[in-house]
């Protein structure tokens, strides 16, 4: 079973450490991406991939 995907969206704007909590409450498993970071293109429908910025704010959130 997929996690509720409309948590992702909020999860932006957060700083890292919240959003990664945030999702794992509420079932995702949780990839986290730092600037410039290469990522795997294996597709997870369970796992929520967060990137974020120097500053450690989530700027992007989806589902992968």
């Amino acid at each position: 079973m997929t996690p509720d995907d409309t948590i992702l969206p909020t999860l932006v704007g957060l700083p890292v450490d919240e959003a990664e909590r945030r999702a794992t409450d509420a079932g995702w498993r949780v990839r986290v991406l730092g600037p410039g970071a290469m990522a795997t293109m294996d597709h997870r429908t369970d796992r929520a991939n967060l990137e974020h910025d120097e500053t450690g704010t989530v700027v992007r959130a989806y589902q992968g």
